[in-house]
């Protein structure tokens, strides 16, 4: 059966941005973006504000506004010393009924720092610095939820050591690799609940992944 036109969900997405290039193979971007969400089915992207509200359940249409900007630094990675810097400042907001605020998984703050530094004798060394805002916390009241508090920020610091042999003269190549993630060891922060008196989070972790492994490109 065919869904009636006006209980499809709509977005209007839009966006611009400028790039140039500068010294030493480097280059810089700035991206502006917004999205907005007409009749929107998003149960989860609520699921920390409604409150109880009786206008909100798992078939609750509703609409969204996500909008904000990207800042990008890039070196090209062939270079002896290589990385990207990325950084976006953003907001998601959804509107229900008296139901107003951020979206479950909104965060206000993301920045990537990569960096690759060739050793020589085609052993390269890499490394990224990872860091973000929190997420918005449950909250008690209706009114609390255009502005609630949020889980602590969170970040990591991975590397990972390459070693690389040449197959042939035609480009083709196999590597060795070593890599971890989350290094520091950092536990974050998943959910978050506060009342009148207290917040209360519950964090994840610490979770680490050590791995060694084989690649190769023909």
């Amino acid at each position: 059966m065919q869904p009636e036109l006006d209980e499809l969900q709509r977005s209007v997405l839009s966006s611009s941005g400028v790039s140039v290039n500068l010294l030493s193979a480097m280059s810089a971007s700035r991206t502006l973006f917004q999205s907005a969400h007409f009749r929107l089915n998003d149960s989860f992207g609520i699921s920390r504000l409604d409150n109880g509200a009786s206008e909100t359940n798992q078939d609750t249409r509703m609409m969204g506004h996500s909008y904000g900007a990207e800042l990008l630094l890039r070196r090209s990675m062939t270079r002896h010393l290589g990385g990207i810097i990325a950084y976006t400042l953003s907001r998601s907001e959804r509107f229900v009924g008296r139901v107003e605020g951020p979206s479950t998984f909104d965060r206000t703050h993301v920045l990537n720092v990569a960096l690759t530094y060739d050793l020589g004798r085609r052993w390269r060394l890499g490394a990224r610095l990872m860091t973000y805002s929190g997420i918005p916390a449950d909250v008690a009241y209706l009114a609390a939820a255009r502005n609630p508090p949020r889980t602590e920020p969170f970040w990591r610091l991975d590397w990972r050591l390459e070693k690389r042999w040449l197959i042939g003269t035609d480009g083709a190549w196999w590597a060795f690799a070593a890599e971890v993630l989350n290094t520091t060891l950092n536990p974050e922060q998943m959910e978050k609940s506060c009342n009148a008196y207290r917040c209360q989070a519950r964090e994840l972790g610490p979770i680490t992944l050590p791995s060694l492994g084989v690649e190769a490109r023909f």
